[in-house]
């Protein structure tokens, strides 16, 4: 009997400890399902937030696009006057963005207007001459960086220079100027700096003065095939508070040529990593002076793209020339 009793003891323990393990299991189960539950919902809403954010990221990527193509656009609206006639002179220029927006810009206004000049008075007579201003002025620049913000450094520079020229200005004193208001925003920017050439031509005498802050120089072709260039004293724009500028003149000769450039053109590399060069750009002047404008660039956009086997550039091209027929 008492064998019975304890077996019947045992039998409810046993079976005691399964119910319980059982009601662990199932319990642990229903946990796991909840738990699956719940991840499954947080993945939901994850995937939901993320497909949010590609969405966003999307439409952001549009705007930026659209805004990219609108300072496109109006960067080339400002650099679409390309070529000024006027009596023996043309004046020509292209300017390439590397980017959809550059730092790279050219200036060139035809200022010809009439006005009174009198003499010294002569048994007081007082003499009233005509006379006439004839002067083509023109400049080249290279906003250091490229993109959003050099793209507005550089219509800060174009507009004034732009408004310089019209008052008449000289370039020493242009550079002086247009320093001084560049500082003001390239100060603690990520533009670090501008180079310019300026210049103003009196066709009526064929007087070029010119002046230029840490730009290249640009190349003076004369009839004969010789080559001058065109230096002067003169650190970058936007860098230093009171820096003194050189200005010189020149006397234009029939048949001169004057090519201006920024360095995308010299700093094209090819494949081994080798600059273009200033020689190079040289001969090519040299063996093609007789092409005009247009052909002139066209000819040495091909040899840079022959020589950097590439059809794209890592720089802004820009290109300007004067030719005195």
């Amino acid at each position: 009997m008492l064998i019975h009793i304890i077996y019947l003891l045992i039998f409810f323990a046993i079976s005691a400890t399964l119910l319980l393990f059982l009601k662990r299991e199932r319990d642990l189960k229903l946990k796991t399902i909840k738990e699956t539950e719940v991840l499954k919902n947080n993945a939901e809403v994850l995937k939901q937030e993320a497909l949010q954010l590609i969405k966003t990221t999307d439409r952001n990527q549009m705007k930026n696009k659209r805004d990219l193509d609108m300072a496109r656009r109006i960067q080339s609206g400002l650099l679409a006057t390309n070529k000024i006639q006027y009596k023996k002179y043309q004046l020509t220029a292209l300017c390439m963005p590397a980017e959809k927006i550059g730092g790279d810009f050219f200036v060139m206004t035809k200022d010809i207007k009439n006005k009174i000049q009198s003499s010294e008075p002569d048994l007081g007579v007082i003499t009233l001459k005509n006379k006439k201003d004839e002067t083509i002025n023109f400049a080249i620049g290279d906003v250091s960086g490229h993109g959003v913000a050099s793209a507005l450094v550089m219509i800060l520079s174009k507009n004034t220079l732009e408004d310089l020229f019209s008052q008449q200005i000289q370039p020493k004193q242009m550079m002086e100027i247009a320093n001084k208001r560049l500082l003001e925003y390239t100060e603690g920017s990520a533009i670090n700096f501008v180079t310019i050439f300026g210049a103003t031509l009196d066709v009526t005498n064929n007087k070029l003065t010119y002046s230029k802050a840490g730009h290249t120089a640009p190349i003076l072709l004369k009839k004969n095939n010789t080559v001058i260039l065109l230096e002067t004293e003169g650190v970058f724009l936007g860098m230093f508070e009171s820096p003194e500028f050189e200005q010189k003149d020149i006397i234009l000769e029939q048949g001169d040529k004057i090519f201006l450039y920024t360095d995308g053109v010299t700093e094209a590399k090819d494949e081994n990593g080798e600059l273009f060069g200033a020689s190079r750009l040289t001969k090519i002047l040299q063996e093609n002076s007789w092409l005009s404008g247009e052909n002139l660039f066209q000819k040495i956009l091909d040899e840079i793209k022959e020589y950097s086997k590439s059809p794209n550039t890592d720089d802004d091209i820009t290109m300007m020339l004067l030719e005195y027929s």
